[in-house]
């Protein structure tokens, strides 16, 4: 019996937008190995795209004028800053941490406390509020977080377009 063995390996050059893939097809029972890279004619047509990221600020920019926000950052779970839209002095790495910190203690409780999957998460106090919205499920998930003056009262809309906008450009 043979065994064959398919790797698809991608790479994204930097002077492109195209995703090339290499595949490697190797029979180990009699040690051959075949080697080749398809490019993205041999695609038939078809060709992976990057997602434009530049839009994304642009994304949290108009996000950030509908809804009368301070700042928005769009941040990894780890805390990592992907975007953000901040006003002169703040930190943006800072707000990406928080972001993830207090999404992270928020997962925490939903699961002692069996409340389902997490929407939002709002933190409301005397000089304004912070929401946090997640976007996709799992690790791969990202935090949508917005900050705004205590007069602002209506954020779910703006924050639910950038998300879904964030969604379909990331296609989570």
């Amino acid at each position: 019996m043979k065994c064959i063995v398919i790797t698809v390996l991608s790479t994204i050059s930097l002077q492109s937008d195209f995703v090339t893939y290499s595949i490697t097809v190797s029979d180990d029972l009699i040690g051959k190995r075949i080697t080749r890279v398809l490019t993205t004619e041999s695609l038939e047509g078809t060709t992976m795209q990057r997602p434009d990221y530049t839009a994304l600020p642009k994304i949290l920019e108009t996000m950030n004028r509908e809804g009368k926000f301070t700042l928005s950052s769009l941040v990894r779970n780890d805390g990592f800053s992907i975007a953000s839209v901040v006003s002169a002095g703040t930190d943006k790495e800072v707000v990406a941490a928080v972001s993830s910190f207090i999404t992270d203690s928020a997962e925490r409780v939903r699961k002692e406390l069996m409340l389902g999957e997490i929407r939002d998460i709002s933190l409301r106090c005397t000089e304004g509020k912070a929401v946090f919205k997640k976007i996709g499920k799992g690790t791969s998930a990202l935090i949508l977080a917005a900050v705004m003056p205590k007069g602002v009262r209506y954020h779910s809309r703006p924050i639910g377009k950038a998300a879904t906008k964030i969604g379909r450009l990331l296609r989570m």
